[in-house]
């Protein structure tokens, strides 16, 4: 099913939410719910794929089922094990268990469930964020929207704040850019429940099934061997190639790409303005936390937005509760971003050799480690 999309570009609303991906989509849902006059916005039209890991954890289920909608995952598949794949050597290690789903799917899915709960949805629709407004723009047709309360979650290639260098970007030195593709053949053996991680010294490649039978392809490279080598097919094709993978299929996809991954915003909120999702700040993927961090942010975002819109807050009055989420934000999400990033700088290290060999050696420890780092104890939202 389809999610229905709004014709008229509107002049006011209780909340403007840009980005329909799933913290934007979460958060148009739940607003929808509490009556308020939503208004979700998004550039391009349904259904669009993204690159991602198109993994969720348990934590990320969580979030839909309290959102009422935990059928949304009924087809979605399951993982329970890692492949790590290096040049020399492999080793399959339990984890903790994992649901996926293509972002075609589950974007769709939360966006219709919001439209039917009544917000409006604004596709091929594009939005630029100037002082108490927003200048939406579809077709050649503009018109300027004053929302009681704006958020944002249009990712990390957004635009919508390009105008407000109070939330400009900082991005990290040695960030890799993002790669994505869907393959109908996976280039190397890939089991049904398994993550397979292609680990290298300039980046990583994650392969996993999705439902159907169709395979998702994602992967963090240095930006600097992807033009070594010829641009991103060839770097993907070197890397399978060197695993005696079969590429023949991968030839012949279109490989879709990313900005800069690891950063953050110098902000998350200012007066009536939120951020939520990788559009407030995005880490090296690794443990498959991007969409769980997206549906809690776009969770908890709402109680704070209900703040402005029931005491009929003006923007100049907004700030303490703005002060109120860069706080919660600060304190919920950190100790979730220094553990990606832990991972994350793990595989880039020789650490990973010494993994792969305890791995082999003792799978049941390897297994033990894994599922901690992985967040078997997680970081209370």
């Amino acid at each position: 099913m389809m999610p229905s999309a709004f014709e008229t570009l509107p002049t006011s609303c209780d909340i403007l939410i840009i980005g329909a991906g799933p913290a934007g989509a979460i958060a148009a849902l739940l607003a929808a719910k509490k009556g308020f006059d939503t208004v979700l916005v998004d550039r391009a039209a349904f259904p669009r794929n993204k690159v991602c890991g198109c993994s969720l954890t348990q934590r990320g289920v969580n979030q839909l089922q309290s959102a009422g909608i935990a059928e949304i995952l009924d087809d979605a598949a399951h993982i329970s094990r890692i492949r790590l794949i290096t040049a020399h050597r492999s080793a399959s290690i339990s984890i903790p268990p994992y649901r996926v789903i293509s972002r075609e799917l589950l974007d769709t899915r939360i966006a219709t469930a919001a439209t039917s709960a009544g917000a409006k949805l604004l596709t091929n629709t594009s939005a630029l964020v100037h002082t108490n407004c927003v200048n939406l723009t579809r077709n050649n047709q503009s018109e300027l929207c004053t929302p009681r309360c704006i958020i944002i979650a249009d990712g990390i290639s957004g635009t919508s704040l390009r105008d407000h260098p109070a939330f400009a970007w900082t991005i990290a030195p040695a960030s890799r850019m993002g790669l994505g593709a869907t393959l109908s053949k996976s280039p190397i053996p890939l089991e049904p429940n398994e993550l397979a991680m292609i680990v290298r010294d300039d980046g990583y490649i994650g392969l996993v099934k999705l439902p159907g039978s169709t395979i998702d392809l994602a992967a963090a490279a240095d930006p600097a061997s992807v033009r070594a080598a010829g641009g991103p097919a060839a770097w993907l094709i070197a890397a399978f190639t060197q695993l005696a993978g079969d590429c023949t299929q991968l030839a012949k996809t279109r490989i879709h790409g990313t900005p800069l991954l690891t950063r953050k915003r110098n902000r998350v909120a200012h007066e009536n303005i939120f951020l939520i999702g990788d559009a407030a700040a995005y880490v090296e993927p690794f443990t498959g936390e991007g969409m769980t961090w997206a549906l809690e942010t776009g969770t908890q975002i709402i109680d704070f937005a209900a703040k402005i819109i029931t005491n009929k807050l003006l923007p100049s009055q907004a700030t303490p509760t703005a002060q109120a989420w860069q706080a919660h934000y600060n304190h919920s999400l950190a100790p979730k971003h220094r553990n990606c990033e832990r991972v994350a700088t793990s595989v880039r290290s020789p650490l990973r050799h010494a993994a792969l060999s305890l791995a082999s050696i003792a799978p049941s420890l390897a297994s033990s480690i894994a599922a901690r780092v992985l967040r078997v104890r997680e970081v209370p939202a």
